[in-house]
């Protein structure tokens, strides 16, 4: 319940922001969904690696929407 709880709260978050879905899915999907997702790690060094691509993949989505996004 716990892990659909906080999906639920971070879509919320990405439609608040204007996100469009195939974004939020895109985001999602590392987070949560993928095999290697990011609530999948199994070490420190595995989850880094992972919030890292995270962190590439939105970077990316801002520099697409330019400044509308924080």
């Amino acid at each position: 319940f716990y892990v659909r709880h906080v999906r639920s709260n971070i879509e919320r978050q990405l439609i608040k922001i204007q996100l469009s879905k195939e974004d939020r899915q895109k985001l999602l999907e590392k987070i949560f969904d993928c095999p290697e997702s990011l609530i999948q790690s199994e070490t420190d060094n595995e989850f880094d690696q992972r919030l890292d691509s995270l962190h590439d993949t939105w970077n990316n989505i801002v520099q697409k929407h330019g400044r509308r996004i924080s």
